[in-house]
């Protein structure tokens, strides 16, 4: 199932590495796609979308689904 997130504080690409690193490591995601214009991260997943929040809240960037 395709989801889509808004991470506001997404500023650069170390940014979209730490994200993407994050995401990899649940295992459970799949075609990862984060836009650094436009603040979002499109992926692949099984996953819950609370689960994925809390992903990427841990990994430091706030996020709400869209």
């Amino acid at each position: 199932m395709k989801k889509q997130f808004k991470a506001p504080d997404i500023s650069c690409m170390h940014c979209v590495k730490r994200i993407q690193t994050a995401l990899e490591a649940t295992g459970r995601i799949r075609d990862i796609g984060i836009d650094l214009e436009s603040k979002v991260v499109r992926m692949e997943t099984e996953m819950d979308a609370k689960e994925i929040l809390a992903v990427l809240e841990k990994a430091g960037y706030p996020a709400v689904e869209i």
